[in-house]
This record gives C-alpha cells, structure tokens and sequence, in this order.
C-alpha cells in the first residue's frame, strides 16, 4: 500500500476516532467534561501537525500519529478504571486502536516515497555522460564557467550561478588549479 493510501487510511481513522471522542465528552460533566476537551484539542493540535508531516514525506509526521494513538489509548485506559463506564465505546477503541497498530508498524526507514531523491540541475552535462546533482555533501566546492572564484554551495554567490554554468570542484586544490580563486566563504 502506498503511503498516499495508508494516510487516506489514517484519515479516516481519525475523523472517527474523534467523532467518538467528542460524543463521549457529551456525557461527561464538571472536571472530567474540562479535562477531556483540553485532550481533545491537544490530540487535535498534534494531529494536524502529524498529517502536515507525513504528506509532505517528513518521517516526524507518522511518530506524532502514532502518539496521536498512543495518547488516545491511554485515555480510554482511564476511562475504563476511572470516570465512566465504556458501553458504546467498543468502536471507537477498536478504530483507534487499528490505527495505533498501523501506526506502529509503519516504518519510514523503509519507505522509498519518503525519500527525496535530488532533482537533476542540468541533463546532458559533460556530454551527456554524467548529470550534475546539488548534493551538498562537506568538502564540494562551485564555480561558474565564467566567474573567477568558487564557493561553498551554501554561500549566497554560490546559489546565484546559473545550474547551466555550475562546475563542481572535490576540494580547493583542484579549484585552484582550474584557475579560481577563494571566495571569503571558503576561509
């Protein structure tokens, strides 16, 4: 299952864990009624912060879901031994419980969706041999064809040369020796 569809999975879960959630609270009443709405908007709060996360590929998004259930369990824990009496709330647990156990089981590591992969700068450079990646790994040094000096990739000079016009260095030895000069980021 891809994580698009694990996290339609995921959604849906929730909508009804939630809605089970927020019915239950309509049978509280004084602290139990307050403390339980202060959850819920908690669980809500990194919920929404989980999601964010894991649409848009962060590994972080799914550990705050999987709190987001762990949480929620706890709470019918309590629930259970202590305010209230769980009739009607064997699907709700069940629900969140399945996402708990989804959760749990997802493994970001593994998953190669989660990756971004570096985006090519230019195709077809060297001949069409090789393709030039901004991978800033320490150590790499740019140039451009027509400028005179080379920089670290993160130096603001660095991140104004063309991707068309881009030459990679290994160290500064073999920069200088292409005829560059020092930038002062390179100190």
């Amino acid at each position: 299952m891809t994580n698009k569809c694990l996290l339609a999975v995921i959604d849906v879960l929730l909508i009804l864990m939630f809605w089970g959630l927020i019915k239950k609270v309509a049978y509280l009443g004084g602290k139990a009624f307050a403390l339980e709405w202060i959850a819920i908007i908690v669980l809500l709060i990194l919920t929404v912060f989980g999601l964010v996360s894991a649409y848009s590929g962060r590994k972080t998004g799914w550990a705050l879901l999987l709190l987001v259930f762990t949480l929620t369990l706890l709470n019918f824990l309590l629930m259970k031994f202590g305010i209230q009496e769980m009739k009607f709330w064997s699907l709700t647990f069940i629900v969140t419980l399945i996402g708990f156990l989804i959760t749990l089981v997802k493994n970001p590591e593994a998953c190669k969706e989660c990756e971004v992969e570096p985006e090519p700068v230019v195709e077809g450079y060297n001949n069409g041999k090789d393709k030039v990646y901004k991978n800033f790994e320490p150590g790499k040094y740019v140039a451009s064809k027509t400028g005179k000096k080379f920089h670290v990739p993160k130096c603001e000079w660095a991140k104004k040369i063309n991707p068309k016009k881009m030459v990679w260095f290994d160290d500064k030895k073999q920069a200088k020796s292409k005829g560059y000069g020092d930038c002062n980021c390179t100190k």
